[in-house]
């Protein structure tokens, strides 16, 4: 603030200074002037009428120009114009003075001739002098007037309106204050910059996300300051700032963006920029505002993932797992390939956590899912359905390789053992086929035969591989029962069950007392 009011009094020192020794001149000058050209006017115009005075009197009487020097001094004393505080002086055409009439005047002397007329020939000149010593005390004066003008000019102006600077720059200040406690205490880093987005300023919190001070940042390219990736390729991306003024608009990221910190490690920030107007209209310069959305964007993939993922095993959830099966029953349809979905149910399990407790059963449940997953192929999935269920997505596969896929996850399923305390444990495992052809009609129907394949198997004993075949009839009527189960239960869901009844009506007529009903 101190050396923005020493920049202030110096200007307003300079400017006042500059219209003081204006006014300072002005009089003196002005005086001068104006008072010179009218002497000067007037000693050439006395010359110019005793000139031609003279000149009518030398045609008229040429002996007069010869030999009457004295009455030619008397007509330049008193005719036509009489002679006041100049002097004057007659010269002949060879420049000898003839006749001359009043005192010598004082130095400094202007003098104006002209030129005596003897019919059309020049015959000499007359000469008007006068002292200039009292144009000069007049002009002494003016400038003692000038300078006692000029000093009031300069303290009034160097006074006044430095108080009301002072006063404005004193509010601007002040405001430019709360600004930066406001940008200093927000939460979001800020950044602003000229209209060639060079860094005018920032605040702490821009300095701890990029790593840069004020300091080092000011005047450098914000392009050098703030290095902004893609999140996902992890392309350079241009500043917002740039597109803000070429486009004159408020700008903001709708894609992750991570931030390249001045020690090359990278925060993922959310960020907007804006143009910013001078009093006229014209783009100034811009703002960028940004912040850490690390957390956040965590928060959100975590999300993301878990509505995808079973939590306990981390394989795919029985959502994600449904919707692969469709993209893989179009591409049945559209390339003709043939895939595999199957369905795997665990033999016993309820036994492991009803003697073991459910901690047990979670142990066992993501052992058994990192040993199922590395019995398929990469390109194969594996999901995990819900409870002790699992899918198996098998892509571009025949139904015999998937019986020996199948066959090798029964038996390597069988050979594992699960120790939790002093107890060892084996278990089975249930698994049903189903085709993903051309021909097949829906998802649901896809995943129904592959459920009925599975509890077939498991009605058959357990532990063992069923393939569900469009021309099984045993499987078809499974598939049936299973239909009129899940029929049933809905229907009772439903309240869609209707009791029927008929009344008993006695031969007796002593027994009418007692009333019969028939359920149906």
């Amino acid at each position: 603030m101190q050396s923005t009011d020493t920049k202030i009094t110096s200007i307003v020192s300079r400017v006042a200074l500059l219209v003081a020794l204006a006014v300072t001149i002005a009089p003196p000058l002005g005086y001068w002037v104006i008072t010179y050209n009218h002497f000067s006017s007037e000693l050439e115009f006395k010359a110019r009428v005793k000139a031609t005075a003279l000149s009518g009197l030398v045609a008229a009487n040429p002996e007069l120009w010869m030999y009457a020097e004295n009455r030619l001094q008397g007509l330049l004393a008193r005719e036509p114009v009489p002679l006041d505080t100049e002097a004057v002086k007659v010269y002949d055409d060879d420049g000898n003075i003839l006749a001359q009439a009043g005192e010598i005047p004082v130095p400094p002397v202007l003098r104006r001739s002209y030129l005596v007329y003897d019919a059309a020939r020049i015959a000499g000149r007359i000469e008007v002098s006068d002292s200039l010593r009292g144009l000069m005390y007049g002009t002494a004066i003016a400038a003692a007037f000038g300078i006692l003008l000029g000093g009031a000019v300069f303290f009034a102006l160097r006074t006044f309106p430095l108080r009301a600077l002072r006063r404005v720059t004193d509010a601007l200040f002040e405001q430019k204050q709360r600004a930066e406690v406001t940008l200093r205490s927000i939460g979001d880093g800020v950044i602003t910059t000229d209209a060639a987005t060079r860094v005018e300023f920032m605040n702490p919190v821009a300095e701890a996300l990029s790593g840069w001070t004020l300091d080092e940042a000011k005047d450098q390219p914000l392009s050098e300051i703030l290095r902004l990736t893609d999140a996902t390729t992890g392309d350079l991306v241009a500043s917002t700032v740039r597109q803000a003024l070429a486009e004159d608009r408020i700008v903001s990221f709708g894609s992750d963006i991570d931030l390249v910190r001045r020690d090359g490690s990278t925060i993922a920030i959310a960020d907007s920029a804006a143009p910013i107007r001078g009093t006229n209209g014209e783009i100034t310069g811009g703002v960028m505002i940004f912040r850490d959305v690390s957390a956040a964007r965590d928060v959100a993939r975590q999300r993301s993932w878990e509505s995808a993922h079973d939590v306990l095993t981390g394989l795919i959830n029985r959502g994600q797992f449904e919707s692969l099966v469709e993209v893989s029953l179009a591409s049945a349809r559209n390339s003709g390939k043939q895939h595999i979905v199957g369905y795997l149910n665990l033999d016993q399990f309820k036994v492991v956590n009803d003697t073991c407790g459910r901690a047990a059963g979670d142990k066992l449940l993501k052992d058994l899912a990192v040993l199922l997953q590395s019995r398929v192929r990469e390109s194969d999935t594996l999901a995990r359905l819900g409870g002790d269920e699992f899918g198996l997505l098998l892509h571009g596969c025949s139904l015999e390789r998937a019986q020996f896929t199948a066959a090798d996850l029964l038996a390597a399923v069988g050979d594992f053992r699960f120790q939790w305390d002093a107890k060892v444990l084996t278990i089975g495992v249930s698994i049903g086929l189903a085709c993903v052809t051309s021909d097949s009609s829906s998802k649901a129907e896809i995943l129904s035969m592959a459920d009925t394949a599975c509890n077939w198997a498991k009605e058959q004993g357990g532990n063992r591989v069923c393939a569900y075949h469009t021309g099984d009839s045993e499987m078809a009527s499974r598939r049936r029962e299973m239909g009129w189960i899940a029929r049933i239960k809905l229907a009772l869901a439903e309240d869609r069950f209707i009791l029927y009844h008929q009344s008993y009506l006695p031969l007796n007529p002593a027994a009418a007392a007692c009333k019969h009903l028939e359920v149906l």
